[in-house]
């Protein structure tokens, strides 16, 4: 089934840039429609994509995934701006649930794998720490 819905990952940092690439691997990353950061005029683009400002981004009225270490300040002050603007968001684990409904395990376990991680039940703080 192809996912119609367009997001915007929130965090061009490594967390992003490497998610980003997962999407790529396996045939995904059209969906995405942009990167969000803070730095997003020193960035400019990652890959094809434009990096902008969360101004310019929460015009569009896409999905937001959060593409930061839930362990950091920014990630809890982002989820927070989120809520308070009322905007649609998700982690990046739970893109797995929306993209792969009835094959998250298989590209849950890829994209561990792609990190170098080897345990299929890794939780948040081992993506992170691979960061």
């Amino acid at each position: 089934m192809e996912n119609k819905t367009k997001y915007i990952i929130y965090g061009a940092g490594n967390i992003g840039i490497k998610f980003y690439a997962f999407l790529t691997s396996v045939e995904k990353s059209g969906c995405i429609d942009a990167f969000c950061d803070k730095n997003y005029e020193q960035i400019g683009f990652i890959e094809n994509k434009a990096c902008i400002s969360y101004e310019e981004a929460k015009k569009k009225a896409y999905v937001f995934i959060i593409a930061l270490s839930k362990e950091g300040l920014a990630y809890k002050k982002v989820k927070e701006l989120m809520i308070e603007d009322n905007n649609q968001y998700m982690d990046i684990d739970d893109v797995f649930d929306v993209f792969w409904k009835d094959d998250r395990d298989e590209y849950y376990e890829k994209y561990l794998n792609e990190l170098g991680i080897d345990d299929t039940n890794a939780i948040d703080d081992k993506l992170v720490n691979n960061f």
